[in-house]
């Protein structure tokens, strides 16, 4: 499988739902818009998706998955601790590394990148992984704002957290982009 340097925008496909296809999905094209349906994308100062694609293609973003949007807690705080049998992570990383949202993320095909889908599909094949037993999507707010676990769980995205944690040492700045190339809305 060939790798491509760099991603434009012409390699862009946009995908908004998950699934076990986005292995072959992620093996076919070059570069991968993850979207929720209720997400709203504006331009914000004139940038745009391309804006956002020159950013990603530089080699700070090796992992080639990029988040695109904060949450505001920690990993541990919105995480069954259930997810850790079959997604170890360090429980100070867990502690002190915020969770970026996975309502949008952008994909380009990495031998990284692939490996990170790979496990997050096997992940959603296996219920007690994606989905431990006694996981609630609302969190009790006052444990969450303490970085405290919240009794509730962010499914994918405490998935696809905890393994780009893993890949980049706990370097976020490996795989987030929050500067405001793009204003996420929600409806």
């Amino acid at each position: 499988m060939a790798f491509k340097k760099t991603a434009s925008l012409d390699d862009l496909v946009i995908i908004t739902a998950f699934s076990y296809n986005h292995i072959s999905e992620a093996e076919e094209y070059d570069l991968i818009l993850y979207v929720d349906t209720s997400v709203i994308f504006k331009n914000v100062n004139g940038s745009s998706i391309k804006d956002l694609i020159t950013v990603a293609n530089t080699p700070k973003y090796e992992l080639g998955t990029i988040l695109l949007s904060r949450t505001g807690h920690s990993i541990k705080a919105a995480t069954n601790p259930k997810m850790y049998k079959y997604l170890p992570i360090n429980d100070t990383l867990a502690s002190k590394t915020e969770m970026f949202g996975a309502t949008s993320m952008l994909w380009r095909k990495t031998p990284m990148s692939l490996e990170i889908l790979k496990s997050l599909v096997i992940c959603s094949m296996l219920p007690d992984c994606l989905s431990p037993m006694g996981s609630y999507l609302y969190c009790d707010n006052n444990r969450l704002s303490k970085g405290e676990y919240a009794n509730c769980h962010r499914f994918d995205q405490s998935a696809v957290n905890i393994l780009l944690v893993n890949a980049s040492n706990g370097d976020t700045n490996r795989y987030v982009i929050l500067n405001p190339i793009l204003k996420i809305e929600r409806d």
